[in-house]
C-alpha cells in the first residue's frame, strides 16, 4: 500500500524529547531502533528550548508590553508522515521549510522506523514517521499558534506532499467529508492489537470449522467404504444363498428319479 504524505501538528510536551531521542524505554516501539535518527539528546534539547523562551518571552513582553500569557504555546510537535525511502536529508528539507514558513526555531527533529504492528499473516507494519519539535513563540516574539488558520494548515499539507514527493491525503475540506478521529500512538497501537486479535479469533474459529468439516467428510467416507464392505458382503452371502439353493433342487430331482 503507497503511503500518503500527512502532517499533524500540536501542543508538545517537553517530555516528549525522551520520547523522540528514544533514551527511554516507551510502550511505543515494537521493531528494532537501529534505523532511528534523532539530531539531539533530550537534556540538549531542553537547555536549547529553555534558552529559546527566555529569549522570545523577553521580545514577546517588549512587542505587547504584556506577561506572555498561560496558555499560550510555547512548543509544537509536527507529526509527518514518511515512507521506507525517506532520509533525515529529506527531513531536514521539512524541517527548514517549518523554519521559514513560521519563522521559528526547530528544537528536536527524529525519524522513527521501529512502530507498527504485526498483521494477521506475522508481515511487519512499520509505521515510518517523523516529529519535528518547534517553538511556538516565532522570533519577533509572535505567537506561532496565531498563523495557522484553516487555509495555513490546508496549503502546509500540499507543501509536505510536494517536499517529500509522496501523495497527498485527504483534503477533508475540500472533498466535503468528516474528519476521522486522530489517534496517538497508544491508542493506534491499541486499536491495531484489537485489530488482529479480533482476526486472529476468525482465523481459529475457521481453522476449527475448516478441521470439523475435515473430520466429517473423513468419517464420511469411512461410513461409505463400510457400506460398500457390507454391502458386497451381502451380496456374496446372497450368491452363496443361491448357489446352495440350486444345488439343495438338483439335489431334490436326483432323489425324485431314484
Amino acid at each position: 500500500m503507497v503511503r500518503k504524505s500527512s502532517i499533524h501538528i500540536e501542543k508538545a510536551n517537553i517530555g516528549e524529547f525522551y520520547h523522540n531521542s528514544r533514551e527511554k524505554n516507551t510502550n511505543n516501539p515494537i521493531f528494532s531502533k537501529d534505523n532511528n535518527y534523532c539530531n539531539i539528546k533530550a537534556n540538549e534539547a531542553m537547555k536549547l528550548y529553555f534558552s529559546e523562551l527566555k529569549k522570545r518571552t523577553e521580545l514577546y513582553q517588549r512587542r505587547t508590553g504584556k506577561k506572555l500569557h498561560k496558555k499560550t504555546i510555547t512548543l509544537f510537535s509536527a507529526i509527518i508522515n514518511l515512507n521506507e525511502k525517506h532520509s533525515k536529508e529529506d527531513l531536514e528539507k521539512v524541517v527548514r521549510f517549518i523554519e521559514k514558513r513560521y519563522n521559528t526555531n526547530v528544537i528536536q527533529y527524529s525519524i522513527h522506523k521501529d512502530e507498527g504492528h504485526i498483521d494477521e499473516n506475522g508481515n511487519k507494519i512499520i509505521n515510518y514517521h517523523a516529529h519535528i519539535f518547534f517553538m511556538g513563540i516565532d522570533n519577533e516574539g509572535v505567537s506561532v499558534r496565531r498563523k495557522m488558520d484553516r487555509k495555513d494548515l490546508i496549503t502546509l499539507q500540499d507543501e509536505i506532499a510536494k517536499l517529500l514527493n509522496m501523495p497527498r491525503g485527504v483534503n477533508y475540506t475540500q472533498e466535503k467529508k468528516k474528519r476521522p478521529k486522530r489517534l496517538n500512538t497508544y491508542e493506534y497501537k491499541r486499536a491495531m492489537k484489537l485489530k488482529n486479535d479480533e482476526v486472529l479469533k476468525l482465523k481459529k474459529e475457521l481453522e476449527k470449522k475448516k478441521n470439523l468439516r475435515k473430520q466429517t467428510e473423513e468419517e464420511n467416507k469411512k461410513l461409505k467404504k463400510d457400506l460398500l464392505l457390507k454391502d458386497a458382503k451381502i451380496r456374496k452371502l446372497e450368491l452363496t444363498k443361491k448357489g446352495f439353493e440350486k444345488k439343495n433342487q438338483r439335489v431334490k430331482r436326483t432323489d425324485e428319479r431314484l
